[in-house]
């Protein structure tokens, strides 16, 4: 029961991860790079700013220098 709950997680993770991939990809050859937002990436994957912004950079959204924060 727990490591399915665990494995679901990852799983997640990653579909959100392909997602936000996926949105940056198509909008900087649409629009290129310059006129690219991370606040069309986010809207585009459907996810918050903060999420895009932690996965491009490979860091837990929740995660800061100071440590955890609330999500």
């Amino acid at each position: 029961m727990f490591s399915e709950r665990v494995q679901s997680r990852a799983a997640q993770r990653e579909a959100t991860r392909q997602r936000v991939l996926s949105a940056a990809e198509r909008l900087f050859r649409d629009q290129g790079f310059g006129a690219t937002t991370v606040r069309r990436i986010a809207a585009d994957a459907a996810v918050m700013r903060r999420r895009a912004v932690a996965t491009a950079a490979g860091v837990h959204p929740t995660m800061s220098r100071r440590g955890p924060t609330a999500a």
